[in-house]
């Protein structure tokens, strides 16, 4: 069976977590069976997104009722896993756009910590929460990091300020943000279906803000926006800071990203543009020139991880001042 993208498309919908010790890095399990996952998605057109998190495999499943249903079974009967938890099960519109997407949490919790969040996740869902798949996925792989460990804490209304650059840069930033607020930085790495193509990292940290509010710093490197596929909880972005260096050649594949990002969006973000080398300046404002209704700005300064670190807490702090609430991302090349 020929796979294609049939993401937006009514289908079955299945979250599941189980408990999972594979014996070896968790990362490299995942990685070593991407082959397996394609061959099975081209013989029955099941799509599949993987996370992983301190102990715990969640699968999500998208496809027909029948490819779906033999899945699930198929997950019951395997002797690698344990204690399976039936998270969701749905008829809907399809979100994954992949045979096979990963994603890992590596954060300071303990398997214990990550069973609280899904008799948290239940409670709620017992309670009346009609959630997503996507907002199950985000409660799972992206928890908030304020608060006691192992509550839900979804991400739902908060804030979202994402940060994307070169994997240390990016991670850089986010590490000095963090210790500026006094929070937690949670990582995590993400592969697709590419088998040519390794995996990219990410961090993300929670600031509390005026007000209850609380605002999510997330990095993600260049790398992780070159399909567009990785980002299945980063979808709702209204601030978006773009950092290009003095390389012009990398500057302008950062562009071609952030432009295909753009379009994937359902309404343009606010951008905030950082260049100071006159050549790429004149490249990035063409290119985002050509977004319809885009509003940007434009910073002359080098893109460095303390400069990046301080223009989000800049951002924040204009942010938590608005009355309507923001989000964002920002990236730097």
């Amino acid at each position: 069976m020929e796979f294609g993208d049939s993401a937006g498309l009514r289908c079955s919908r299945l979250l599941a977590a189980s408990q999972w010790t594979p014996g070896q890095s968790a990362v490299g399990a995942l990685l070593a069976r991407r082959r397996e996952w394609r061959q099975r998605a081209g013989q029955s057109g099941v799509r599949t997104a993987l996370l992983y998190a301190s102990g715990w495999l969640v699968q999500w499943h998208e496809g027909s009722d029948s490819a779906v249903a033999a899945e699930w079974q198929r997950l019951r009967a395997d002797p690698l896993l344990r204690n399976a938890h039936l998270l969701h099960s749905s008829t809907g519109p399809g979100v994954l756009r992949e045979p096979v997407q990963l994603t890992s949490l590596h954060a300071p919790e303990t398997p214990g910590d990550v069973a609280h969040r899904l008799h948290a996740l239940a409670r709620e869902q017992e309670q009346g929460w009609q959630a997503e798949p996507a907002q199950i996925w985000q409660a799972l792989g992206a928890p908030c990091r304020l608060g006691r460990v192992g509550v839900l804490g979804r991400v739902g209304p908060r804030e979202l300020l994402a940060v994307a650059g070169e994997d240390n840069e990016a991670v850089d930033l986010v590490r000095l943000l963090a210790q500026d607020h006094g929070v937690q930085v949670a990582y995590q790495r993400y592969a697709d279906c590419n088998l040519e193509r390794r995996d990219v990292g990410g961090a993300y940290a929670d600031v509390p803000r005026a007000g209850n509010r609380v605002t999510r710093v997330q990095v993600l490197p260049r790398r992780a926006l070159e399909n567009g596929a990785l980002l299945l909880g980063v979808a709702h972005i209204d601030r978006l800071l773009v950092m290009l260096g003095a390389d012009g050649r990398r500057g302008r594949a950062m562009l071609a990203e952030v432009a295909q990002l753009l379009h994937t969006l359902p309404r343009a973000p606010e951008v905030q543009l950082v260049c100071r080398c006159p050549g790429a300046l004149r490249h990035a404002t063409n290119a985002l020139d050509r977004v319809p209704g885009l509003r940007y700005s434009i910073v002359a300064a080098p893109g460095t991880a303390r400069f990046g670190a301080d223009l989000a807490s800049g951002m924040l702090d204009a942010g938590a001042r608005e009355s309507v609430p923001q989000s964002g991302m920002a990236m730097a090349c």
